[in-house]
């Protein structure tokens, strides 16, 4: 008996949610990018900083187009940068690991009676991916980052790869970061 792969007999009209996850996920900074242009062309410190997975570089098993979209978004804002770097306009994005969100919260929810405590559960969950520091990222750790990139003026195309928030994003870190690269 033959293997059968999840990408097997899939048909991808512009209707299906698998071509609409690869037009959100791979386009999704181009359009605002586009629009905004001649805006960020009259700026002394214009920047685009684009959000993405590091599913794009880590593919997962059951997310297929996302993985494959994500990887590339990334070829995307890599061509922008090259494109836009001679307009002084900065292009960066960040890679962002498993965060803590209101999707945890939800499979928590739905979890039968006699479950741990959330954070405990968190815990559980961040150990199970391997993540070292044993807790997700959260929100604020992301946004730090995308910070650092909208306002660092000798950064062009640098993709901060951050490990499932493995250690705390700060200025600090990141310069350190961008300096090994």
């Amino acid at each position: 008996m033959r293997a059968r792969h999840a990408f097997q007999n899939t048909k991808t009209p512009a209707t299906t949610p698998g071509a609409r996850s690869w037009t959100s996920n791979s386009l999704a900074c181009l359009d605002p990018s586009k629009a905004f242009q001649p805006h960020l062309e009259k700026s002394d410190n214009a920047a685009i900083a684009c959000t993405s997975s590091l599913i794009a570089r880590q593919p997962e098993p059951h997310v297929v187009a996302t993985s494959a979209a994500r990887a590339g978004q990334l070829s995307l804002i890599h061509s922008m940068a090259r494109e836009l770097a001679p307009k002084n306009i900065r292009v960066n994005s960040i890679l962002i690991g498993v965060v803590e969100s209101a999707q945890w919260q939800r499979r928590y929810d739905a979890l039968p009676d006699g479950k741990p405590a959330y954070d405990d559960w968190l815990k559980e969950q961040a150990v199970a991916k391997g993540i070292p520091l044993g807790r997700f990222g959260k929100p604020e750790e992301a946004a730090r980052a995308l910070f650092f990139l909208g306002h660092a003026t000798i950064v062009l195309h640098h993709r901060i790869n951050h490990r499932s928030f493995r250690r705390a994003v700060t200025p600090c870190r990141i310069k350190r970061l961008l300096v090994r690269s």
